[in-house]
């Protein structure tokens, strides 16, 4: 507990061992020094280049491990290579940064309560029989909730926390969707094409995961970037990119993930999805996406929660509430669906403060139930070809009622300096002093991306009455 592991770069490991043919799920302890602990993976050559995978998982004595599962092979009783994460035959229970895991899979599997896992970024970690098990990654740890223990898994160059806010190699999300990722700032975990999901968390609470770039499954249904099997609670993902898989965070096939209390912060969703609507799904109570960038993708939030800050740029269905929700400060930029989707009778959402500029095929808020109710005010609404709106609101169920603009609720252009090279900051006044007011009766700015209410350099230092605004 509270010890501080590292994954550096992999190395490549092999010992030769006996197969026990006493049982077919075990396996004599490995040759040399080395030690074997719960959670290894272990890759087994059954021939040329055909490799199964297995995990240990009890010392059942005299020298021999019952696996975790059993593949059906006859186990050969001559020596086979075998190859998992051991250092040069070593025991590998790093303390401090004596010494770092060879895999990721090896260090999720031995972290626990408050332990931090310091990702090194290397060239990409990859789902394959070379870096890592052909299998989903999985933490076998958990923090907890109820005493706020936490266990951070996270990504790193050169320095923990050159990654972080601030640091030397910190990718903003709104940088990312710009410039493209930048390898140096952020880890890769490549899925390599893998027919699963890259990392399944079950029943898992707790766990920050931060500086991570999940990517590139086959993209089949119920492939996620992250699939989360059963109910966990406490999750963070701050500054993760997600891109090229079914679903970036979900649950089993296309079912809502089970948790409570997720942040989904500062993090960046790439363009090539499966599904191009929403790509995190959520189900339970108080989980919320803030502060992200998402292109050519949405998110939902199904039970309490909701949406703050967030740019999202193309899609469908953007910011889906299907509770009660809370939707504000966000941009949404031509979409060709519902900028804000309701889609369940129970869906009660408040949407104020954001800016909606839908393509002229898409609604500003679409309900697609007969018993969603929308609570809307200080928003603008445009359409993103520069025209007003055809349909700003749109219910397609008997018994649902259209939204209504707002009182306070303007149709005008938001003047974005140039939205096509990805500058979404507002230039008109009624945007910039159109929110909802604060606590002491201030305007506030609509959208995503906020800026300060500028007055001219020249116009300070000289006649007050040609002070102008900088648009």
């Amino acid at each position: 507990m509270g010890e501080t592991y590292f994954v550096d770069n992999m190395v490549e490991f092999r010992v030769t061992s006996t197969c026990s043919t006493t049982g077919a799920d075990t396996i004599d302890t490995i040759a040399g020094s080395g030690t074997i602990a719960a959670g290894d993976p272990l890759r087994l050559d059954v021939g040329g280049s055909t490799w199964r995978i297995f995990r240990f998982v009890t010392d059942l004595g005299g020298g021999e491990w019952q696996l975790d599962r059993n593949h059906g092979i006859s186990y050969p009783s001559s020596s086979v290579p075998i190859k998992y994460g051991i250092y040069d035959g070593t025991a590998q229970e790093p303390s401090g940064d004596a010494g770092p895991f060879p895999t990721i899979a090896r260090a999720l599997a031995a972290a626990d309560g408050d332990d931090v896992i310091n990702i090194k970024k290397n060239n990409g970690y990859k789902l394959d029989n070379v870096d890592q098990i052909v299998e989903p990654l999985w933490p076998t740890g958990s923090g907890d909730v109820a005493l706020n223990i936490k266990l951070r898994v996270r990504g790193f160059n050169a320095t923990p926390g050159d990654m972080d806010p601030g640091g030397a190699y910190c990718q903003s999300p709104l940088d990312a969707y710009l410039s493209g990722i930048d390898s140096d700032c952020i880890v890769d975990i490549d899925g390599n094409g893998s027919a699963f999901s890259i990392m399944e968390i079950d029943a898992k609470d707790n766990i920050e995961f931060s500086n991570l770039y999940f990517h590139n499954t086959d993209k089949a249904t119920g492939h996620q970037c992250i699939e989360v099997l059963n109910q966990s609670n406490g999750l963070l993902f701050d500054r993760c990119f997600f891109d090229d898989a079914y679903r970036a965070i979900a649950g089993t096939g296309v079912e809502l993930a089970p948790v409570d209390g997720t942040l989904v912060r500062d993090c960046y969703g790439g363009s090539t999805w499966t599904k191009p609507g929403t790509h995190i799904k959520l189900t339970g109570v108080l989980n919320f996406v803030v502060r992200s960038v998402w292109n050519g993708c949405g998110s939902a939030v199904a039970g309490s929660g909701g949406f703050f800050g967030n740019l999202a740029v193309g899609g469908v269905n953007v910011f889906t509430g299907n509770g009660s929700v809370y939707i504000k400060n966000n941009t949404v930029y031509n979409c060709t669906g519902g900028a804000i989707f309701l889609h369940y009778n129970n869906a009660v959402a408040v949407v104020c403060d954001n800016i909606l500029v839908p393509n002229q095929s898409g609604y500003a808020i679409k309900i697609n139930t007969g018993g969603g109710s929308v609570r809307n005010n200080y928003n603008c609404i445009w359409g993103s070809d520069g025209n007003q709106l055809a349909t700003p609101f749109i219910t397609f169920k008997s018994g649902g009622t259209a939204p209504v603009l707002g009182d306070h609720s303007i149709e005008a252009d938001p003047k974005f300096v140039n939205p096509a090279s990805g500058d979404f900051r507002a230039r008109n006044k009624s945007v910039l002093r159109g929110g909802q007011p604060d606590t002491m009766g201030n305007a506030t700015q609509m959208g995503a991306i906020l800026q300060r209410y500028q007055f001219a350099q020249r116009g300070r230092m000289a006649n007050f009455a040609r002070l102008g605004i900088i648009r």
